[in-house]
Protein backbone atom coordinates (compact mmCIF):
# COMPACT_ATOMS: atom_id res chain seq x y z
CA UNK A 1 0.00 0.00 0.00
CA UNK A 2 2.82 2.45 0.77
CA UNK A 3 4.15 2.16 -2.79
CA UNK A 4 0.70 3.03 -4.11
CA UNK A 5 0.55 6.16 -1.94
CA UNK A 6 4.06 7.22 -2.92
CA UNK A 7 3.25 6.64 -6.60
CA UNK A 8 0.09 8.74 -6.29
CA UNK A 9 2.00 11.53 -4.51
CA UNK A 10 4.72 11.59 -7.16
CA UNK A 11 2.16 11.52 -9.99
CA UNK A 12 0.19 14.39 -8.42
CA UNK A 13 3.38 16.43 -7.97
CA UNK A 14 4.42 15.85 -11.59
CA UNK A 15 0.93 16.74 -12.77
CA UNK A 16 0.97 19.96 -10.73
CA UNK A 17 4.29 21.10 -12.22
CA UNK A 18 3.18 20.08 -15.73
CA UNK A 19 0.30 22.54 -15.31
CA UNK A 20 2.21 25.22 -13.35
CA UNK A 21 5.65 26.48 -14.28
CA UNK A 22 8.10 26.10 -11.40
CA UNK A 23 8.82 29.45 -9.79
CA UNK A 24 12.40 30.61 -9.45
CA UNK A 25 11.34 33.11 -6.79
CA UNK A 26 8.47 33.10 -4.27
CA UNK A 27 8.59 29.31 -4.06
CA UNK A 28 6.96 28.94 -0.63
CA UNK A 29 3.44 29.78 -1.80
CA UNK A 30 3.81 27.53 -4.83
CA UNK A 31 5.18 24.63 -2.76
CA UNK A 32 2.29 24.93 -0.30
CA UNK A 33 -0.19 25.12 -3.19
CA UNK A 34 1.35 22.01 -4.76
CA UNK A 35 1.23 20.18 -1.41
CA UNK A 36 -2.44 21.12 -1.01
CA UNK A 37 -3.23 19.79 -4.48
CA UNK A 38 -1.35 16.57 -3.81
CA UNK A 39 -3.24 15.93 -0.57
CA UNK A 40 -6.69 16.66 -2.05
CA UNK A 41 -7.24 13.05 -3.13
CA UNK A 42 -5.26 11.18 -0.51
CA UNK A 43 -6.08 9.78 2.90
CA UNK A 44 -4.20 12.00 5.37
CA UNK A 45 -3.67 9.28 7.94
CA UNK A 46 -2.18 6.91 5.37
CA UNK A 47 0.21 9.62 4.19
CA UNK A 48 1.13 10.56 7.77
CA UNK A 49 1.96 6.89 8.43
CA UNK A 50 4.55 7.10 5.63
CA UNK A 51 6.11 10.30 6.98
CA UNK A 52 6.11 9.37 10.67
CA UNK A 53 6.86 5.66 11.04
CA UNK A 54 6.46 4.24 14.55
CA UNK A 55 8.34 0.99 15.18
CA UNK A 56 9.19 -0.37 18.62
CA UNK A 57 10.66 2.52 20.62
CA UNK A 58 11.54 4.62 17.57
CA UNK A 59 9.86 7.25 15.43
CA UNK A 60 11.32 7.70 11.96
CA UNK A 61 10.69 10.98 10.15
CA UNK A 62 10.90 11.06 6.34
CA UNK A 63 11.66 14.69 5.46
CA UNK A 64 11.67 14.08 1.70
CA UNK A 65 8.04 12.98 1.81
CA UNK A 66 7.10 15.58 4.44
CA UNK A 67 8.29 18.46 2.27
CA UNK A 68 6.24 17.18 -0.65
CA UNK A 69 2.89 17.24 1.15
CA UNK A 70 3.28 19.57 4.15
CA UNK A 71 1.34 22.81 4.23
CA UNK A 72 0.06 24.95 7.13
CA UNK A 73 -3.51 23.58 6.94
CA UNK A 74 -2.13 20.13 7.88
CA UNK A 75 0.16 21.09 10.74
CA UNK A 76 -2.37 20.68 13.57
CA UNK A 77 -3.58 17.31 12.28
CA UNK A 78 0.00 16.11 11.75
CA UNK A 79 0.89 17.14 15.29
CA UNK A 80 -2.19 15.34 16.65
CA UNK A 81 -1.20 12.21 14.70
CA UNK A 82 2.32 12.34 16.15
CA UNK A 83 1.16 12.87 19.75
CA UNK A 84 -1.47 10.11 19.56
CA UNK A 85 1.11 7.65 18.28
CA UNK A 86 3.81 8.71 20.74
CA UNK A 87 1.36 8.05 23.59
CA UNK A 88 0.74 4.56 22.19
CA UNK A 89 4.49 3.99 21.86
CA UNK A 90 5.05 5.17 25.44
CA UNK A 91 2.41 2.77 26.74
CA UNK A 92 4.86 0.01 25.76
CA UNK A 93 8.25 1.72 26.23
CA UNK A 94 9.42 4.18 28.90
CA UNK A 95 11.38 6.31 26.41
CA UNK A 96 11.75 6.73 22.67
CA UNK A 97 14.22 7.67 19.95
CA UNK A 98 13.75 9.80 16.87
CA UNK A 99 15.37 9.01 13.52
CA UNK A 100 15.45 11.98 11.16
CA UNK A 101 16.02 11.11 7.52
CA UNK A 102 17.33 14.45 6.35
CA UNK A 103 17.75 13.96 2.59
CA UNK A 104 16.65 17.14 0.84
CA UNK A 105 16.72 19.50 3.83
CA UNK A 106 17.78 23.02 2.90
CA UNK A 107 18.00 26.26 4.84
CA UNK A 108 14.96 27.60 2.96
CA UNK A 109 13.08 24.39 3.75
CA UNK A 110 13.79 24.76 7.46
CA UNK A 111 12.51 28.30 7.28
CA UNK A 112 9.44 27.19 5.30
CA UNK A 113 8.46 24.57 7.88
CA UNK A 114 9.46 26.33 11.12
CA UNK A 115 5.77 26.96 11.79
CA UNK A 116 5.28 23.19 11.94
CA UNK A 117 8.03 22.93 14.57
CA UNK A 118 6.30 25.70 16.52
CA UNK A 119 2.94 23.88 16.33
CA UNK A 120 4.55 20.69 17.66
CA UNK A 121 6.33 22.60 20.41
CA UNK A 122 3.23 24.53 21.51
CA UNK A 123 1.01 21.45 21.55
CA UNK A 124 3.70 19.52 23.42
CA UNK A 125 3.97 22.21 26.08
CA UNK A 126 0.19 22.36 26.48
CA UNK A 127 -0.44 18.61 26.71
CA UNK A 128 1.74 18.22 29.81
CA UNK A 129 2.98 14.76 28.79
CA UNK A 130 6.67 15.75 29.10
CA UNK A 131 7.47 13.99 25.85
CA UNK A 132 10.75 15.82 25.37
CA UNK A 133 11.99 14.44 28.69
CA UNK A 134 11.14 10.92 27.46
CA UNK A 135 13.11 11.41 24.25
CA UNK A 136 16.39 9.50 24.53
CA UNK A 137 18.20 10.33 21.31
CA UNK A 138 17.75 11.99 17.96
CA UNK A 139 19.70 10.42 15.12
CA UNK A 140 20.07 12.57 12.00
CA UNK A 141 20.82 10.52 8.89
CA UNK A 142 22.16 12.07 5.66
CA UNK A 143 22.47 15.49 7.27
CA UNK A 144 23.26 18.58 5.22
CA UNK A 145 26.50 20.39 5.96
CA UNK A 146 24.70 23.23 7.75
CA UNK A 147 23.03 20.93 10.30
CA UNK A 148 24.96 22.31 13.28
CA UNK A 149 23.49 25.77 12.66
CA UNK A 150 20.05 24.28 12.00
CA UNK A 151 20.15 22.42 15.32
CA UNK A 152 20.79 25.64 17.23
CA UNK A 153 17.91 27.35 15.40
CA UNK A 154 15.48 24.49 16.02
CA UNK A 155 16.50 24.09 19.66
CA UNK A 156 15.92 27.80 20.26
CA UNK A 157 12.38 27.47 18.87
CA UNK A 158 11.37 24.47 20.97
CA UNK A 159 12.52 25.81 24.32
CA UNK A 160 14.42 22.80 25.66
CA UNK A 161 18.09 22.32 24.78
CA UNK A 162 18.26 19.07 22.85
CA UNK A 163 21.76 19.38 21.46
CA UNK A 164 23.22 16.72 23.80
CA UNK A 165 20.68 14.19 22.49
CA UNK A 166 21.39 14.80 18.80
CA UNK A 167 23.71 12.40 17.00
CA UNK A 168 24.80 12.94 13.41
CA UNK A 169 25.01 9.76 11.32
CA UNK A 170 26.92 10.23 8.09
Amino acid sequence: MSGNILDRINAAKSNYYDQNQKNSFFKNKQKFDCATQIMNNLNETEVFKQIFVFSDDTISFNYALFKTIAHPDLYDRMADFIFQNVHILLSEYPNYNLNLYCAGITVSGLDRYKEFVQVISNKGLKNGANLLQKLNNIYAFNPPSFLDNAVSIICSIIVMDLTKKIHIVK
